[in-house]
């Protein structure tokens, strides 16, 4: 029974074009069953159509379920990505090219794509738009790609409540780690982020740091240690999948940094076996001060 339940919540294989929503516990269904992302946002521009096929097999050999395709809509070669996607059992997160005013036929062309499961209306939505017009694209989107999970992403948990309401679910983010010493910075992933999701009781998924900040030569990745950390602060908070950024911007990640891609990839084979209960189960807070700790029950058992 338990293997069986982990293959449905975070396994790939064959797909179909398909429906998706989200449970009122947060969780989010794919064709009827919980769906539990491990992914990673990937970008086609910064690599050769020839790479893309293979990429999408590294992505699924590293223990991923899933990609953010972003920027597709500037991709090359965007429907041919989308089938090297689905033929590795790797789910796809769009973004909505609203910069476009062929935006609704682009979107219907693809929804029926058997990897595309969820629609990103807006990155940074309380930075970028009002409210008016974060309405006005979520309408559009929903007319677009109806029976599909519309979602935005978020850093900033004092200004962000009156826009959640116009998705299904909200990628929350925060990319802590500059030029300072290791941990020193962790504590705002939650405090920041991670507890306004929780607080707001709407569904989330996190999309932790694989990068480095552009804006001084000193600033560095996180380190293995920190990038578990940030992970499972967010999982504590409630995160309902872990969709790091990112594989491709700043170079191709498992060749640049090849001890951060190696603490995701151990991530990944740390969390699978839990997608279960961390998607499924029931989850608790502790009450610990400023560590960030929490367990889950399942069945009546931890």
């Amino acid at each position: 029974m338990l293997r069986s339940v982990v293959l449905a919540l975070c396994a790939v294989g064959p797909l179909a074009a398909a429906t998706s929503t989200i449970r009122a516990d947060g969780v989010m269904l794919v064709e009827g069953r919980p769906h539990f992302p491990l992914g990673v946002y990937y970008n086609a521009r910064y690599r050769a159509d020839s790479q893309v096929a293979g990429d999408m097999q590294m992505i699924k050999a590293a223990g991923y379920n899933a990609i953010e395709a972003s920027q597709i809509m500037a991709w090359s070669a965007p429907d041919a990505a989308l089938a090297a996607a689905h033929a590795n059992g790797l789910r796809a997160y769009l973004e909505v090219p609203f910069q476009s005013a062929s935006t609704p036929a682009w979107v219907a062309a693809r929804r029926t794509a058997p990897a595309v499961v969820a629609w990103n209306v807006a990155d940074d939505s309380h930075r970028r738009f009002t409210i008016e017009q974060m309405a006005s694209m979520a309408a559009t989107a929903r007319q677009a790609a109806p029976g599909q999970v519309l979602y935005q992403t978020v850093y900033d948990g004092s200004v962000m409540g009156p826009y959640l309401q116009y998705t299904d679910m909200t990628w929350g983010y925060r990319y802590p780690v500059y030029a300072s010493s290791e941990g020193s910075d962790l504590a705002a992933v939650d405090v920041l982020v991670m507890k306004p999701l929780e607080d707001s009781g709407r569904p989330f998924m996190a999309v932790p740091q694989a990068y480095r900040w552009t804006d001084n030569s000193a600033n560095r990745v996180p380190t293995p240690r920190e990038y578990r950390g940030m992970a499972w602060q967010t999982l504590i908070a409630g995160a309902k999948g872990l969709i790091p950024y990112s594989l491709t911007d700043g170079g191709w990640l498992p060749t640049t940094e090849p001890a951060l891609w190696g603490a995701m990839r151990t991530l990944n084979n740390e969390v699978q076996p839990l997608c279960w209960i961390l998607g499924d189960g029931q989850r608790t807070r502790l009450a610990t001060g400023s560590l960030v700790a929490g367990h889950w029950t399942r069945y009546g058992s931890m």
